[in-house]
């Protein structure tokens, strides 16, 4: 689990200003002063109990937005022969980017888990906040926050599942962690323990 999304390249959508507020940080200072932006850059990070989600409505929207974008090039009259070649960004959501989206933080965890019962789609985690200050489109700021770390980012894989991984380790030694279309496909049950510790409970190849 060393590979997660999040909404925006500015940081996940839902952790807006409300959010921050909820987690314990101050928002009350201005965003559309020199002393206030930097009070927020200043800011710490919190320890947060973070909600990952699989394959599940995030996913699906990610698709969304991937259709759009390819729409949208789509309808430019100059392409050059080079952009021709690049793979879609559907087909870049479909094949290379991972399903496993960070889409909700609480300081409590089992607040966290009643609002996300499914086991099977939902995992939590601890992980670090941080508030900065964005600016959209327009060019004007906004307050918002992005996960500055997750505790999960590997996973120990047992000596039973050796045979499941090592082609994919020798590709990576061979193509490099970028070229993922060379990669076998395999698929893998992971469960977390009462520590919120993961680990691999199945794997076999696709």
């Amino acid at each position: 689990m060393n590979e997660y999304q999040q909404y925006s390249a500015n940081g996940p959508g839902w952790l807006d200003k409300t959010k921050l507020a909820s987690l314990g940080f101050n928002v009350s200072m201005p965003i559309d002063t020199d002393r206030g932006r930097t009070a927020y850059q200043k800011q710490l990070s919190k320890p947060v109990f973070l909600a990952m989600e699989f394959d599940g409505p995030a996913y699906r929207q990610s698709i969304e937005l991937a259709k759009q974008e390819d729409a949208d090039s789509s309808k430019k009259k100059a392409v050059d022969d080079k952009k021709k070649d690049q793979p879609t960004a559907l087909s870049q959501e479909l094949n290379l980017t991972s399903r496993l989206f960070i889409i909700d933080a609480s300081l409590d965890r089992e607040t966290l888990r009643a609002k996300y019962p499914d086991t099977r789609h939902y995992g939590i985690v601890r992980g670090q906040i941080q508030p900065r200050v964005v600016y959209n489109k327009e060019k004007q700021p906004l307050m918002a926050g992005y996960v500055k770390d997750v505790s999960a980012q590997n996973i120990n894989v047992p000596f039973e599942f050796r045979s499941v991984f090592e082609p994919m380790q020798k590709m990576n030694q061979t193509y490099g962690y970028a070229d993922n279309d060379k990669r076998p496909s395999f698929e893998a049950t992971v469960a977390f323990g009462r520590r919120l510790e993961p680990w691999i409970v199945a794997a076999s190849t696709k």
